[in-house]
């Protein structure tokens, strides 16, 4: 899997630079989730969220190619159910949304965030729907609301745990 999604993203790149046209289709088709072969509903919903950071990286976090994987690899987790690799999809939607200024969803997106967290329990998810939730807050103009999310966020944030979250949600917080 870690072979697939490096070809991919590296594809991606090329793609997006221009480099063989003919392969726009199946870039994006990955994008949206749609994957030749034998693929198991464990991985499957991990590629489009594999390509939305190399995305992020080629087109900006508001480009329409974010918002379409991640939005596709949210899909597909739901379909298979609640798994923690959802939180690489809301994520991306989350940074989507706030960087549109679509408030609203994004913070719709962080409650959702906390109430998975609650229900796996995971408390790397509700970090992030705190640390979601205090970047809406901020944003909104609600600073009392936001210093509590902060003090919560970091509370649960283990520097052990979430080291590698910067290749996973493309910062880590």
């Amino acid at each position: 899997l870690a072979f697939v999604v490096w070809l991919l993203t590296r594809l991606l790149v090329l793609v997006h630079q221009g480099a063989w046209p003919w392969m726009n289709s199946f870039v994006v088709d990955a994008a949206r989730g749609i994957v030749v072969g034998d693929w198991n509903d464990a991985v499957r919903p991990q590629l489009p969220a594999a390509l939305g950071v190399p995305l992020i990286v080629t087109g900006g976090y508001a480009s329409p190619e974010v918002g379409t994987a991640y939005t596709r690899a949210r899909e597909l987790c739901q379909r298979v159910g609640v798994t923690p690799n959802i939180s690489e999809a809301l994520w991306g939607l989350f940074a989507f949304y706030i960087v549109r200024a679509e408030l609203d969803t994004a913070r719709e997106i962080a409650q959702e965030f906390l109430r998975l967290g609650e229900q796996l329990p995971d408390p790397a998810l509700a970090m992030r729907g705190h640390e979601a939730l205090e970047v809406v807050c901020v944003q909104s103009g609600l600073f009392v609301e936001s210093i509590e999310h902060f003090q919560k966020a970091v509370l649960l944030y283990d520097p052990q745990q979430h080291r590698d979250d910067a290749f996973l949600y493309s910062q880590n917080p």
